[in-house]
């Protein structure tokens, strides 16, 4: 795990030409933390994605200045339940809130519009602890064009905070599975 680690700082002094640049953003669970609270989660660490093409950085542009680039963290330990005690909220209502909500943000894609091609797609997700989606946790059942899964990821990623799902009184992390349609009718 040091080893992961030290590859992933070397990785990221790689984004800096001078020492007068700003940090990557760091982010977990979709919360962006700072250079020393990533530095205090080193023995948390399961593994750490470094972002640093072009169109992956727009997806996280809300976040910040992404142009020395986007670290993603997933800690360990954080077991991912499909029925918890207590179901997550979204905007005070449940998971077919959530879907309204993803569907009224979704923009069809610019290039797939003038192709006239549609899509039928799978998207899973985890909603962490702290009610954000994981963007690692971020996976295509059934997949389209890339320009489809790229609109529902920015989608995603965008999504305000749920309220945690709980187990015995404690928040945890929840897996979903959404059906998004792109259909020019």
């Amino acid at each position: 795990m040091k080893r992961l680690i030290l590859i992933a700082m070397l990785l990221l002094a790689s984004f800096s030409v001078n020492a007068q640049q700003k940090d990557p953003i760091y982010l977990v669970n979709n919360c962006v933390i700072s250079t020393e609270e990533f530095n205090k989660l080193r023995d948390q660490i399961e593994s750490v994605t470094i972002v640093r093409e072009s169109e992956q950085l727009k997806l996280y542009e809300q976040f910040g200045d992404t142009s020395n680039g986007v670290v993603l963290i997933t800690l360990k330990d954080e077991h991912v339940w499909l029925t918890p005690e207590k179901p997550g909220s979204f905007m005070g209502g449940n998971i077919q809130t959530f879907y309204i909500w993803v569907m009224e943000n979704m923009r069809y894609p610019e290039a797939m519009k003038q192709q006239k091609k549609e899509a039928k797609l799978a998207v899973k997700f985890v909603v962490g602890k702290q009610g954000f989606i994981q963007p690692n946790s971020i996976t295509f059942l059934q997949r389209g064009d890339e320009a489809f899964e790229q609109e529902v990821r920015r989608v995603l990623l965008s999504s305000p905070r749920w309220e945690p799902a709980t187990q015995k009184g404690e928040a945890v992390a929840v897996q979903y599975v959404l059906p998004i349609t792109f259909s020019l009718k």
